[in-house]
């Protein structure tokens, strides 16, 4: 009787990691356990803003369980928007992204709807930089975003 080997996908081997992560600090308390656990996921904060790795669509549903576990039920929702603000160093912002109901489906944003909650011209264009590496991947090559305001277009 022959045995197959099934070679794990990388998504497989990043839910399995993840799941054995999540087990292992199923109770936690700290935020350096938080930064450990996603550290896996996303580049120190030091080298985000010279990042040129895209990041992958399938560590999101892991972020999110990590931030409920940390007790982040609404920034959860909002795993992208996390992302991006951990890697600028200001996640303080997230309670305002929540308050303001802003979710991850407005992303990518755009000068003119960027949410005032980003302040100053530094920070906002690091932040409209910064999610070009989490759309990257998953936007056509031939998609184009339009850099004007679409509802005359189709109207």
């Amino acid at each position: 009787m022959s045995s197959t080997y099934h070679q794990p996908t990388v998504e497989e081997e990043i839910r399995e990691d993840s799941e054995s992560e999540l087990q292992s600090i199923i109770s936690f308390p700290t935020e350096a356990q938080l930064n450990r656990a996603l550290g896996k996921f996303l580049p120190p904060l030091d080298d985000a803003l010279g990042a040129k790795q895209i990041i992958r669509e399938n560590v999101f549903a892991p972020i999110a369980g990590l931030l409920r576990l940390y007790g982040k039920g609404e920034w959860s929702l909002r795993p992208r928007t996390f992302a991006i603000l951990r890697m600028l160093g200001c996640t303080e912002l997230m309670d305002k992204f929540v308050r303001e109901n802003w979710r991850d489906i407005s992303l990518p944003y755009t000068e003119s709807n960027l949410p005032d909650i980003i302040k100053g011209e530094v920070s906002r264009s690091r932040f409209l930089g910064l999610q070009k590496l989490e759309y990257a991947e998953t936007v056509p090559q031939d998609l184009l975003w339009l850099s004007c305001d679409s509802d005359g277009l189709f109207t």
